[in-house]
Order: structure tokens, then sequence, then C-alpha cells
């Protein structure tokens, strides 16, 4: 475990910072490992298990606190084949996340303010006072509106830019980042790698669970793909139940083998609905080289990922361009 490239052993205290927790995980008994399984979970920040496959797990920003990392393997049928593993440690605040200084900060600003009204009502001395006061507060106002319209801004701009179910970026950002991943592609020279990914039989779970579960199965499958990822890769939402994934700087070996990962991960997920169990399989395309142009690079992708789902679904299938 490390937190702002610090290494975190159990009873640890590490200074908060804004860098993610990253965990590595793995089981010591590699007999069968093709039917086991991690489950974990942060106590301080989640209290349900979360089942997966993957042997790197990423928290990002946490907030100052005490933590309890815990984790275990379990087999297919669910059932638990290790003990709890766990790991304690501590996120120790900065000066300015103090709550003591916070309200300091409250209380001076709470005097300041009576003693500015105290100053108003007995009145100022003169008109040039009173009319720097008048400024004074009109600039006020005018930052908190500027502050308002900034953060609405920032928050259209979010909206507009990702996808409301899953936060992952829209179809048309991801097609954006495509096309600039292309250009640099060819400028530098450098192999670039799209992976896209159609979940199987999506409607009979909509059908068999409902559009709740459906929905939460995408969440839940965008979370893997987004923890699958490197910090410079891309993942959107292409479309309905299909994903897009960027991998700057991946060869045709190195692509097809993240495709192989995620799909295991995928299949090993396992979705809790109400008090029902979803497992989920997903087909893979890959398109893998040195595009010249990002249409034809999708498309390439998509005949792969046509070719997986008459393979019988639950598959990669790699392309060369």
């Amino acid at each position: 475990m490390s937190f702002g490239g610090q290494e975190i052993e159990n009873a640890a205290s590490v200074q908060w910072s804004a860098n993610s927790l990253n965990i590595s995980i793995a089981a010591l008994n590699f007999r069968n490992i093709e039917h086991l399984h991690f489950r974990y979970r942060l106590l301080g920040l989640e209290k349900e298990w979360v089942d997966t496959s993957d042997e790197m797990i990423r928290y990002p920003r946490l907030e100052p606190g005490d933590y309890r990392f815990q984790a275990t393997t379990a087999d297919d049928s669910g059932e638990e084949v290790s003990s709890v593993a766990e790991v304690d440690f501590h996120i120790t605040p900065r000066w300015w996340q103090n709550q003591f200084l916070s309200w300091a900060l409250i209380l001076v600003c709470a005097f300041g303010a009576a003693g500015l009204w105290r100053l108003r009502i007995r009145g100022l001395q003169v008109q040039k006072q009173q009319l720097e006061l008048a400024v004074q507060h009109r600039t006020e106002d005018l930052e908190r509106e500027k502050s308002e319209l900034l953060r609405a801004r920032e928050q259209m701009r979010h909206y507009a830019e990702h996808d409301d179910l899953t936060g992952l970026w829209n179809h048309r950002i991801i097609v954006e980042r495509l096309r600039a991943e292309v250009a640099k592609s060819q400028r530098e020279r450098t192999p670039l790698s799209v992976i896209l990914v159609d979940l199987d039989h999506f409607k009979q779970i909509n059908d068999t669970f409902g559009h709740l579960a459906g929905d939460l199965a995408l969440k839940e499958m965008g979370a893997i793909f987004l923890r699958s990822t490197r910090p410079y890769d891309w993942v959107g939402r292409y479309g309905g139940e299909e994903f897009l994934l960027i991998l700057p700087g991946s060869n045709y070996a190195a692509a097809r083998v993240r495709a192989e990962e995620l799909r295991m991960a995928v299949e090993s997920a396992r979705i809790t609905y109400v008090d029902r169990s979803i497992q989920i399989t997903a087909s893979f395309g890959v398109a893998s080289g040195f595009p010249t142009d990002e249409g034809k690079l999708i498309k390439t992708a998509d005949g792969a990922l046509y070719a997986a789902k008459a393979n019988g679904r639950n598959c990669v299938v790699s392309t060369e361009v």
C-alpha cells in the first residue's frame, strides 16, 4: 500500500495529499488461481465488500481520517478461502484542513463582520468613508457572483463532457480524444490501440432484473475499466452498453493482453442487486497499429467486435491496422 509516494504499514500515519491510495494484492496460494478472486473493502469509506480479479486497487483523493483496508480471497461460489488481511492507517489533515483552525477563521470573520456592522450603525464621519464601505460591499457581491458563475460554468462543462450514468467521458469527448491521440501517434510515430467493448446479452439483464439493475451493471463495468487503465489512457461510454478504451503507446500484443485482462475482470465480477447476483460477460474488439484516421480505426475495432460476437461472445478478437 502506498499513499502520496509513501508506503503504508499497519498502524501507520501519513499526511494528507491529493494523490491516490494505491494497493497491490496477491493470493499466497497459486493453486486453482483461475477459480479465485479477491474481495476487499476500505472501512471508513465503504461498508460493502467489492469482488474483483484485479491485483491493483486505487482510491482517488481520500479525506483525512481513520481507515482500515481488508482483503481476502474467495472461490467461484463466493466462499472465503483465506483469512481476512487488514491494515489500519490514519491520514493526518493539513493545517488548512484543521477543524479548530476552520472555526477560528469563522470566528475571526464573524467578529470582523460584527465590527463593520457596528461601525455602519454608528454611522461614518464623512461621506467618503460611506462611499468606500458601499463600494466594498458591492465588490464582495460581485466577487461572490463571479465565483457562482464560474462554479456553474464548471458544472455545465462537466455535464457536457461526462456520461450522466457512469461518470466516464461521453461519446463526443471520447471521439475527440481519439482524434487527438491519432494525430499524436502520427506525429511521434508511436503505436496506438483502441478496445471496443460490448456487454453480452445486456437486454436480458434489463428484461430479467429491471432497468435499475442494468444501470447498476453499466456503472460497475465503467468502474472496472477505469480502475484497470493507466493515468494517460482514456475510457468513455461509446453508446448504450458499449465502451471505448484508448491506449496510447500500446502495440498489438500489449493491447490484446490488456483486453484479455479486462474480459476476465468483467467475467469474474459479481454485481449484487437487491438480493440477487448478476454475472456479466463482454465481447472485445481490439484495433492496433499506426492509424491515420480515427474513423477507420473505430471501424476496424468494430469489425473485430462483430467477429468476437460471431465467435460466441465473451472473447477477444484483435486486428492490426
